[in-house]
Parts: structure tokens; sequence; C-alpha cells
């Protein structure tokens, strides 16, 4: 998979990305290419996102404005179910995150 790749290079460029999912073949390769983004981009200037459908569903933005009446949260959980089979690569991969 190139997506990484051409992640980098047009953030580099100054340009905003709106990535598919997945935006690697790996969760290690995930986590080092936010970890690069955190680490070597203004994100004041370039924005990256992944193309996540979750963030428009009513529910999720009705969740999003109660929370943020909280004020400063330390940490939060979220279980959200799919029909992902048992065995499958991504089955389990937000648990190790």
């Amino acid at each position: 998979m190139n997506q990484p790749e051409y992640i980098r290079k047009a953030l580099k460029a100054g340009k905003h990305v709106l990535a598919e999912k997945p935006i690697a073949n790996d969760v290690e390769t995930a986590t080092e290419l936010l970890e690069w983004y955190h680490k070597n981009v203004d994100t004041t200037k370039v924005t990256w996102a992944v193309a996540e459908n979750f963030r428009f569903f009513e529910s999720y933005a009705t969740a999003s404005e109660e929370i943020s009446k909280l004020g400063r949260l330390l940490g939060f959980r979220l279980r959200v179910s799919a029909m992902v089979e048992a065995g499958n690569k991504w089955y389990g991969m937000y648990s190790i995150l």
C-alpha cells in the first residue's frame, strides 16, 4: 500500500489530506504515520483527516456536545459494535492501541 507515502508527500507540500481507510497495511505503520504527522507538521496550518463516517452520525454529534460540557477530560472509553469476524486482521485492533 502506497497511501502512507502519498500522505507524507502531500502534508510536506502543505496540502490538506483526507485519507481513506485503512491508512496503512498494519497498525504499526499507521501509528508511525500518526506520530510523524504530530512531530513534523504544523497542524494549525495543514489538516489530515481520515474519512470516517461515524463523525457525521447524529448520536456521535450529540455525544460530542454533551462531553464538551464536562470540561477537560483526561480519558474516555468507547465501545462500538461492528460486523467484523474474529480472526480478521482488524478484529480487536483497538484493544492494543
